[in-house]
Formats: C-alpha cells, sequence, structure tokens
C-alpha cells in the first residue's frame, strides 16, 4: 500500500538495532519531506504528553498504555528477544558478600520494561525495597563503577561492554522473564497516530516491513548510517546488539509477541502503578494491534 510520505513525522532511537531496522525508512522520509527524531528511550517514552506528537513512534513496550488514547499498536518495527533482557550489574565484592535488601539501585526509566522486570526479580528473590532512582541508560554503568549505586539495570549496548568497569551480572531479567512466563521477552514496540487513519496505519506497517525485510538481507548489518548513531562506537558491539535485538519478531512480533505485552502491562500495574486504561482497554488495543507479515 503506497502511502505518502510528506510531513510524515517518525521518532525512534540511535541504538543499533533501531537505526538498522529504520535505515531505509529514514532515507524515504529524508527524501520525501518527512522527517526523523532520535531520542533516548525515557524522551520517547514522555512523547505521550506531547500536544502533537510524532505520527509513529518506537517505545518501551511498558510505556504502550501510556500512549493507547492517542496511538494504536503495531506489530513491526519491535525489540523482542529470547531469553535476553536488562542485566542487574553490580561491582564484585572482595569477600564474595553481598548484603541483601540494601542499598540503591539506577534504573534507565520509571515504569520501562527494565524497571517492570526489575521489580518482579527483586520480588522474587526477596531483595527488600532499595530506593530507586532514573538515569539515562548511557550514564548507569559508570555510576555503578564509581560508587554511586549498589545495583544498576542496564538496556542497549551496555550489556555489552559492562565488563570494561569492572562489573559484573547478578542476573539477566530476559533469563528471569522467560523462566517465569515463557515469553518472548518485550523491549521495544511501535505506535502509530490514530488520527492519521487506517490506511496511513497499515501503509506504514508494510513499509517498515519492507525495509526492514532489505535489511535482514544484507550480509553486514552494520552500516555507516547505524555507526554514525550508535553510542558505542565498537562494531563489533553494535553488530553484536543488532543480532540480539533486531530478530524475526521485529517484522511481526506475533501472537507470542502481544501476549508477552499483556502480561508485562499487568505486572506494571500491580507492581508498580495503575495504568490510565483499564485491562478491557488494554485488550482490545492488543486485538486490533496491526502487523507486518511474518516470512
Amino acid at each position: 500500500m503506497s502511502i505518502d510520505l510528506n510531513g510524515v513525522r517518525l521518532a525512534i532511537s540511535p541504538c543499533p538495532n533501531d537505526t538498522f531496522l529504520f535505515e531505509g525508512l529514514v532515507g524515504a522520509l529524508t527524501e520525501n519531506g518527512g522527517s526523523v527524531r532520535y531520542l533516548d528511550i525515557a524522551e520517547l517514552n514522555a512523547l505521550h504528553d506531547d500536544p502533537d506528537p510524532p505520527d509513529v513512534v518506537k517505545i518501551s513496550c511498558a510505556s504502550a498504555p501510556l500512549f493507547l488514547d492517542r496511538y494504536r499498536l503495531l506489530r513491526c518495527g519491535g525489540a523482542f528477544a529470547d531469553a535476553v533482557g536488562p542485566l542487574v550489574l553490580r561491582r564484585p565484592s572482595r569477600d564474595g558478600a553481598w548484603s541483601e535488601g540494601s542499598g540503591n539501585v539506577a534504573l534507565p526509566g520509571w515504569r520501562t520494561s527494565a524497571h517492570i522486570l526489575w521489580r518482579m526479580w527483586r520480588d522474587k528473590n526477596r531483595q527488600g525495597e532499595p530506593l530507586e532512582e532514573f538515569l539515562r541508560f548511557d550514564r548507569i554503568p559508570g555510576a555503578v563503577a564509581d560508587g554511586g549505586f549498589s545495583r544498576g539495570v542496564v538496556i542497549h549496548e551496555s550489556r555489552f561492554t559492562y565488563q570494561d568497569l569492572g562489573l559484573e551480572a547478578e542476573a539477566d531479567l530476559g533469563e528471569f522473564w522467560d523462566a517465569e512466563t515463557s515469553c518472548p521477552v518485550p523491549l521495544g514496540c511501535l505506535v502509530v497516530r490514530k488520527d492519521r487513519g487506517e490506511a496511513f496505519a497499515r501503509g506504514i506497517a508494510e513499509r517498515i516491513v519492507s525495509h526492514a525485510e532489505l535489511a535482514f538481507k544484507r550480509q553486514e548489518p552494520v552500516t555507516p548510517f547505524v555507526a554514525s548513531l550508535a553510542a558505542e562506537m565498537a562494531s563489533d558491539v553494535q553488530r553484536r546488539h543488532i543480532l540480539t535485538y533486531a530478530t524475526r519478531r521485529s517484522l511481526d512480533c506475533g501472537p507470542e509477541g502481544l501476549a508477552a505485552m499483556e502480561i508485562l502491562w499487568d505486572r506494571g500495574e500491580t507492581s508498580i502503578a495503575p495504568w490510565p486504561v483499564d485491562r478491557a482497554g488494554r485488550r482490545a488495543a492488543i486485538e486490533t494491534a496491526i502487523g507486518g507479515v511474518r516470512t
């Protein structure tokens, strides 16, 4: 389905899995009068309050209920990993003894997927209620290494580079989620403004899948465009990031991905705070999600 890209506004993160998937669409938008914003995940999640937000936004799966009054879910363009997720990091102890339920923890955003998974793991492992503080994701490893926090929950490239700072992984919250739910880890999803209409939503989904299919066929996933926006400049880290988070579920998350999001939303409501849309509304959003075609 052909759509006019003039004036279409896209907002994604500069992380390699996003730029890998959307490089083709970014080029098409640039050539046809559209625009792209590259924002940190916390900034993307905050766009639900924007008076005139972008037409298409990549957000944390956990933040999707905040967007459902003005946006529809797309089944394509997301990040659904297999037993891989945020890491709980800490500094190694000289004597191997760790105090339980004490200290503070750095997190990449309030009620993000990482935040909900952390709360689930914390409660399952009886870690008490350590003070939670929220930092930009790329500042968390250094803050833990410097002793500012007893733990840090990291996402994106940081899961591949934390050992350079002498940190160790206490838990992979993706493995924990997999053991708890047997679902893919719901990390990121794409939403499209309702007021753009049904034809636009389906057309943009088709464009996203078409461009992403071409990206998956490349022998080398890291392009100059991907490298130019990545926070971590090592090409091997960028490649590992793409191979971990850009999967076939990025073309269509499927029933498994939708089920994972619904579980995440329910857990977020019970462990952190109520959503502005009730369970019936969230279920309706799942049932009307627009997807690409899995190949």
